[in-house]
């Protein structure tokens, strides 16, 4: 009965630490329980990045760390590896120089893995005969399926092959039915973690506020911020990062004298510009927080070209995140003018007569927008002047380009004329790269910066 309540203190401050996951949580209290009982063979949680999938079974298992072995899939990207951690972890068994950095076994088959394993729980039922549950994590667990077609579908069944009490817990950032094979794969219990809302976002950050601050004052702050980067980035972790680079930008003309807190207005104008330039260093992270508090706004805006560009891209790779970049920041109506063959006398002629309202905002404050596969492509071969070679992998360059991150994907699909993406670099990025390949890239963007 004092496990029990200990087990429920556990969880009931898990649901305190992690606003807008207290049913995920409870479902997990659920499934788990007590670990001295018969535990489920296996679990799928899923959901988008940074919504607490990772963090919060972390931290139910943190108690239970001889029972429970954590495996990040992207660190043991081969069976062997995968297998060897697993053995070490349920063992106790610790790498060091004085074992010469050995593994508990050398194990490279699911046959060897499985009798192992067994030898690890019948060393442990000899001393302790009480039932005992224990779990077999895999973080990023997608990176499964290109290691070895088979092995999944081996895992989800080493519970019922050794008939032992075990489960096979599944974190991943994509759908169930993406891991179906034709391998007879066993079904695990599905438990999402959906993207959070805007109120839970704000009740998380409104936590990062600082001691010294008021927090009414900071809320108005990250709901700006929330407004801003909302569109281009659901991302909390990101978002933390950014209040927590910008909140003292914010603060600048107050510390200042030159505002007060109820000048919301001209706190804004200050920051704005710091939010567009923030904007373009979305995901890049280039720049560190004692960088940014420390240079001057002057000093940031005009970092060198060639500082954000540590390598060097094929050239009809250049053209794709050039076409990405005119799909993200060009409103889909203006298509027409900028990349018809027959306009392209009329584009300078255009762009003059257009009417920008002083009033308008940026595109680029807004940040990228999403934009179909299809659009990029029409784009892509409207800018390029020299016929495309058969040799020439389009989808391949285009599969690189999200590798780098450099194009984001948006959506599940993989289907290459269903995908959606939002171009991941900012203006001083593609002017360099459209210099380097003898385009103009300000004759055919909208709004050119």
């Amino acid at each position: 009965m004092e496990i029990q309540n200990e087990i429920d203190e556990q969880f009931e401050i898990l649901r305190k630490n992690y606003p807008g996951r207290e049913l995920q949580i409870t479902r997990l209290q659920d499934l788990i329980g007590d670990i001295h009982q018969v535990v489920p063979p296996s679990i799928f949680i899923f959901g988008d990045s940074a919504t607490g999938k990772t963090s919060i079974v972390r931290s139910i298992f943190s108690k239970y760390k001889e029972n429970a072995s954590f495996i990040n899939c992207i660190d043991c990207y081969t069976p062997r590896l995968l297998f060897e951690h697993c053995l070490n972890k349920l063992s106790g068994y610790i790498p060091n120089p004085d074992n010469l950095y050995s593994n508990y076994a050398h194990c490279e088959t699911i046959s060897e893995f499985i009798h192992f394993l067994t030898e690890i729980c019948d060393k442990n039922k000899n001393e302790d005969e009480e039932l005992t549950g224990r779990y077999l994590i895999f973080d990023n667990a997608e990176r499964l399926r290109e290691t070895n077609p088979l092995l999944l579908s081996a895992l989800l069944r080493v519970p019922e092959i050794t008939n032992l009490n075990i489960t096979i817990i599944l974190i991943s950032n994509i759908v169930w039915e993406k891991f179906r094979s034709q391998t007879g794969m066993l079904e695990p219990i599905l438990l999402q973690f959906p993207s959070y809302s805007k109120s839970e976002i704000l009740n998380i950050m409104i936590r990062d506020c600082p001691k010294d601050e008021n927090k009414n004052f900071y809320y108005i702050f990250i709901e700006l911020l929330y407004d801003v980067f909302n569109k281009p980035c659901r991302n909390l972790n990101e978002l933390r990062h950014m209040a927590m680079l910008l909140y003292p930008k914010y603060i600048e003309p107050i510390q200042e004298g030159k505002a007060t807190r109820n000048d919301t207005v001209k706190l804004f104008k200050h920051i704005e510009i710091y939010f567009k330039q923030a904007l373009d260093k979305l995901y890049l992270r280039n720049i560190s927080s004692s960088e940014w508090k420390n240079k001057s706004f002057e000093e940031y805006v005009e970092p060198t070209v060639n500082s954000d560009i540590r390598f060097e891209l094929p050239y009809y790779t250049k053209f794709l995140l050039i076409a990405s970049y005119l799909a993200s920041y060009n409103p889909p109506r203006y298509d027409l003018r900028f990349f018809s063959k027959s306009s392209e006398n009329k584009r300078r002629k255009s762009r003059k007569q257009e009417d920008v309202s002083g009033s308008k905002k940026s595109q680029q404050l807004y940040g990228p927008k999403v934009f179909p596969m299809e659009r990029m492509l029409a784009i892509f071969y409207s800018i390029i002047d020299d016929p495309i070679e058969g040799t020439i992998d389009i989808n391949r360059q285009i599969a690189s380009l999200k590798t780098l991150k450099l194009l984001i994907k948006v959506g599940n699909t993989d289907v290459l004329n269903q995908m959606k993406c939002k171009c991941n670099v900012n203006y001083e990025f593609i002017q360099y790269l459209s210099k380097s390949v003898h385009f103009d890239i300000s004759r055919y963007l909208y709004e050119a910066v």
